[in-house]
């Protein structure tokens, strides 16, 4: 299975934007059948989207951009472990808040990914 992780909105309110995945059941991405698994369940119900995922020592993370209640940024960076595709292992770590002179450099990072689980 290979899983992919991307951004979807709709709507009239232009910032309900939330990360969904899709997952493939073959063992060929590119000729495999791809279905919506679901949303991500994110701490919070807010603005997230430029997710990546990776592993280090066995432990699959999950890096992602949301805007957080209670903090007047746009969106600032948390990793935190995955249990499955759509749910956390554990609770969130901000690794970057957003700050007037991050916003003045206008850069994105849209980091869709393709991986594949980590064999047990």
């Amino acid at each position: 299975m290979a899983y992919l992780f991307s951004p979807s909105g709709g709507g009239d309110d232009v910032f309900r934007i939330r990360t969904y995945a899709v997952v493939c059941d073959g063992a060929d991405p590119l000729t495999g059948t791809w279905r919506v698994l679901g949303e991500f369940q994110s701490p919070w119900d807010s603005f997230n989207l430029d997710s990546t995922i990776f592993t280090h020592k066995g432990v699959r993370y999950f890096v992602w951009a949301q805007r957080e209640p209670g903090i007047e940024t746009n969106s600032n960076l948390y990793i935190a472990p995955l249990k499955t595709p759509l749910t956390l292992a554990a609770t969130r770590s901000q690794t970057l808040r957003s700050s007037p002179a991050v916003s003045r450099v206008r850069c994105t990072s849209s980091s869709r990914r393709l991986i594949r689980p980590t064999p047990p």
